[in-house]
């Protein structure tokens, strides 16, 4: 992953990710005042836009608005509003991973109260053809998205897949994805932290007289 956090200067917060051949820009708009007829007077509301660069992927915007209600912690802003916007520049295969990290690191770059951090791992079991005939390989593809466990490691909160696979495969896939979900966190670990030192770094700088 190659991020930049901040990117975007219209936004709270916002994270440019470069994973794979996947690029994704995200960018948070508050919480802030709620027009009166969007409003929700005991929690946050939430609007979430997708912008794929290809065609439309509607399983993307369903998970991400599970993960979304999941994760902030709504209940301190009512009355409230978060927009949360992500624009895919460039897609890798079926993979909605770039996306997911993309908008938590946008999320904790705006400084938005959330429950826990998420993040998205894709994973791509590759099938042998079933027809004698077909040298083809069928290829099933799952994005696991886990918030993190002190126990586990990581706990999921939510997934999509795309193809045929067997219940071997998915718990499988699903053994993988949770073995690689730490390095993610403890990126965005690091990240953020190289964030908080430069920040440090700018706001203690003082003139020469």
């Amino acid at each position: 992953m190659e991020i930049e956090l901040h990117c975007t200067g219209r936004a709270d917060g916002s994270c440019l990710n470069r994973q794979g051949e996947g690029v994704c820009l995200a960018a948070v708009q508050g919480p802030k005042q709620c027009p009166m007829r969007k409003r929700d007077f005991e929690e946050l509301s939430i609007g979430y836009a997708f912008r794929p660069a290809h065609k439309s992927h509607r399983r993307n915007e369903y998970l991400m608005r599970i993960v979304l209600d999941h994760a902030v912690d709504k209940a301190l802003f009512p009355r409230h509003q978060l927009t949360c916007n992500v624009q895919e520049l460039e897609r890798d295969r079926d993979n909605d991973a770039p996306a997911v990290n993309a908008l938590c690191l946008a999320l904790l770059d705006a400084a938005v109260p959330l429950k826990h951090m998420f993040c998205g791992i894709y994973v791509s079991v590759e099938q042998q053809p079933t027809e004698k005939e077909s040298d083809e390989k069928e290829i099933c593809s799952f994005v696991f998205v886990f918030k993190p466990s002190l126990t586990t490691g990581g706990d999921l909160i939510g997934t999509t897949n795309n193809g045929k696979f067997t219940m071997a495969q998915y718990e499988e896939a699903l053994t993988k994805a949770k073995e690689c979900c730490l390095s993610v966190f403890d990126f965005y670990r690091e990240a953020l932290g190289q964030k908080i030192m430069k920040g440090l770094r700018y706001g203690g700088s003082t003139k020469n007289p």
